[in-house]
């Protein structure tokens, strides 16, 4: 269901606090300023390969008080999918069109000889999509971005694609401290508006990019026109840095290791009514070693490592705190809806994924030094697990572990206010959402070029009431990346995954009785598996994918 787009008189003020939820005719001049004050300020808050689990919200002990204080005061999902890599959910939020035609379907990084210079796999963001930073600030909004950016350069840059105000890392990834390359001629770049440019290095990262947002708001508040933000943090994305005093408060606190974690996260997921009482837990993946099967030595070092984590997202939540209280002390907080969430899972990854010699040989990776400047590790497929909860695999796969995120949205105008709310919420929908929020409409055309038509839903009918979901339960959505696919309709979900991680055949699973993906019901349901295979090859078709035989391809 596409955002509709609502003409007639000018309508402000939706739901008590002002949520607007649509423009048609143009105000007088001498009113400008005024409606525009009544239009909400609108900030999207992206942490980077943060797990569902790892927000204190969701189950996690790290402290997020910021992100648990949002959910306070409006709606959690617990059922919010992106994609399963950074690139491609980061288009899709922007865009509200799928991937596959944003240019991104693969990662710039791993395009596959048949996919490249193929629409939609152009490894930047193509001209057949719009970024609703555009459409706002055509609008009247300022629009800023903070923080990674990682879909182009040059005149894809931030600074070309809609946003007034930028400091960026276009890269995937950077050290938070100072550009910490991965291996040998992986170079950082950081832009403001649009130049090149270098980030302190005595700054860490999310209080930079923080300060940063802050600035730009400052910077124009005066004329009272609202603006659009977009915080996109780089924690707690590989390597691991952070503070050391933030370090020093996590110190101890996770010696007994992942399972035990693991175990205590889901426990409190259930306390909490996250997940529900009787949900068993995914399988542990053949990759994780079990702790108790570590050397000392190998427990210190990996607990250490979970440690810098813990920092990287307290410390964030901490910067997203000042952020809202900046906003307050503005007098700009109570007018500006905020929506949170992470861009895929947990990643699971090693340093052997970039060369553990090269890494070893250039960073001092002993346990003492771990989380400063110098060093470089990551988090590893035990905290993975850990960082996913209950749900299978992470980031990367389109089981659970991948595609499952927090979300939650904040702000006037909530009907539901404190609620965690289990209605299915696709990536794809927060950009109809924001423009309905702005009361802007959606082109066919921008620039003299055609655009490619919304694909998801505007979540502001369930925000407000007027609906009981964001997807009607017969609605199929679906998601592919590096050949694992999977398709969603109401509980049920279709996976492809490839061996060993999966069977390399499709798989069905009913998630309301089995959220770990673990009883395979393709042989016991077919009508179900060939109503959601018919939909998978109708995405793939209506999309565009470019599946390569040999590299996950289902057949």
């Amino acid at each position: 269901m596409k955002m509709k787009v609502i003409s007639g008189l000018v309508v402000f003020g939706l739901l008590l606090a002002g949520m607007q939820s649509a423009l048609a005719q143009k105000p007088v001049p001498s009113a400008q300023a005024k409606l525009q004050q009544k239009k909400p300020n609108i900030l999207v808050i992206l942490l980077d390969d943060v797990g569902y689990a790892d927000i204190g919200a969701y189950g996690s002990e790290i402290p997020t008080p910021t992100i648990e204080g949002l959910a306070k005061n409006g709606v959690k999902f617990t059922d919010f999918h992106p994609t399963a890599s950074c690139s491609p959910t980061r288009s899709m939020l922007l865009t509200g069109v799928d991937n596959h035609q944003t240019g991104f379907g693969n990662m710039a990084e791993t395009l596959l000889p048949e996919q490249q210079g193929k629409p939609g796999y152009e490894g930047h963001l193509n001209n057949r999509v719009i970024t609703v930073a555009s459409l706002l600030k055509d609008s009247g909004y300022h629009t800023y971005m903070a923080g990674k950016w990682h879909l182009g350069k040059g005149e894809n840059d931030p600074h070309n694609r809609g946003f007034e105000e930028t400091f960026t890392v276009l890269n995937g990834f950077s050290g938070h401290f100072e550009p910490t390359p991965a291996f040998a001629g992986n170079q950082t770049a950081f832009t403001h508006n649009g130049e090149a440019a270098e980030k302190p290095a005595d700054v860490y990262s999310s209080e930079f990019y923080t300060n940063q947002m802050i600035r730009f708001i400052d910077a124009h508040k005066a004329d009272g026109k609202p603006f659009f933000g977009y915080m996109a943090y780089t924690a707690a994305h590989d390597p691991l840095q952070a503070p050391a005093d933030w370090i020093a408060k996590f110190k101890g606190k996770y010696a007994a290791g992942y399972e035990a974690l693991r175990a205590e996260r889901v426990q409190r997921m259930k306390k909490m009514g996250i997940i529900s009482k009787d949900a068993d837990t995914a399988r542990r993946e053949e990759e994780v070693k079990p702790w108790d099967k570590l050397t000392p030595d190998e427990q210190a070092f990996q607990s250490r490592e979970m440690e810098v984590y813990a920092a990287m997202i307290a410390n964030a939540d901490y910067q997203m705190g000042r952020l809202l209280d900046h906003l307050r002390e503005s007098g700009l907080y109570d007018n500006t809806i905020i929506v949170f969430a992470s861009d895929n899972g947990p990643n699971n990854e090693t340093i052997d994924f970039y060369g553990a010699d090269w890494i070893n040989k250039t960073y001092d990776n002993s346990v003492a030094n771990l989380g400063n400047h110098n060093s470089f590790v990551m988090y590893g497929p035990g905290w993975a697990q850990a960082g996913a909860g209950p749900f299978r695999m992470d980031k990367g796969y389109t089981y659970e572990g991948g595609i499952r995120t927090p979300l939650v949205i904040s702000g006037p105008g909530l009907k539901h206010t404190g609620k965690t709310s289990q209605s299915f919420v696709h990536v794809l929908d927060v950009a109809p959402t924001i423009l309905e929020l702005a009361g802007v409409s959606y082109p066919k055309n921008y620039a003299g070029n055609d655009v490619l038509p919304l694909q998801g839903s505007s979540v502001v009918p369930y925000l407000t009431g007027k609906q009981e979901f964001v997807h009607a339960p017969d609605q199929a959505m679906a998601w592919e990346i590096w050949g694992r696919g999977a398709v969603r309709q109401g509980p049920w979900k279709l996976v492809w995954v490839e061996k060993p991680f999966g069977s390399s055949q499709w798989e069905l699973y009913n998630l309301v009785d089995d959220l770990a993906e673990e009883h395979d019901l393709a042989q016991q349901q077919p009508e179900k598996y060939q109503e959601l295979l018919a939909a998978w090859d109708k995405y793939v078709k209506d999309n565009g994918l470019i599946l390569a035989l040999g590299h996950g391809k289902a057949e």
